[in-house]
């Protein structure tokens, strides 16, 4: 059996332990997706054709976000897609899902812009909040 004077000196270190976290102490992930989500309204360019389009972007997570997108009359989703912060209100998008092509993108301030290579055709995207 242990002494009193071990068992006091545990439940005094267990007390300090205990006391010392605090809940807000907790780690915050930063909530980037909420800052970029909306519907940005602008141009999609194909090859050496352009139209009106739009992409609208979701929170899925503090940190990801799906994007869909209008080409012609078809919707294309773009799921999963990481968000990161570069600074002065601007983020970095990417995705790496895809196998056969690449997709970048990048929200300064409302405006979004972003470039999807696939199947040898370049498609790119600029609209505003």
């Amino acid at each position: 059996m242990k002494s009193p004077k071990s068992l006091l000196f545990l439940i005094a270190l267990f007390s300090i332990f205990i006391t010392s976290c605090k809940e807000d102490e907790t780690l915050k992930i930063p909530d980037y997706a909420s800052a970029i989500a909306g519907v940005y309204k602008g141009n999609i360019t194909i090859g050496t054709i352009s139209a009106p389009s739009s992409t609208t972007v979701t929170k899925n997570t503090e940190v990801l976000v799906d994007l869909s997108f209008l080409i012609g009359t078809t919707v294309v989703p773009l799921n999963l897609v990481t968000v990161t912060e570069k600074g002065n209100n601007s983020y970095t998008l990417s995705y790496g899902g895809q196998t056969e092509g690449s997709f970048v993108g990048e929200v300064n301030g409302n405006t979004l812009t972003w470039t999807l290579v696939f199947n040898d055709q370049t498609q790119v995207f600029t609209g505003t909040k």
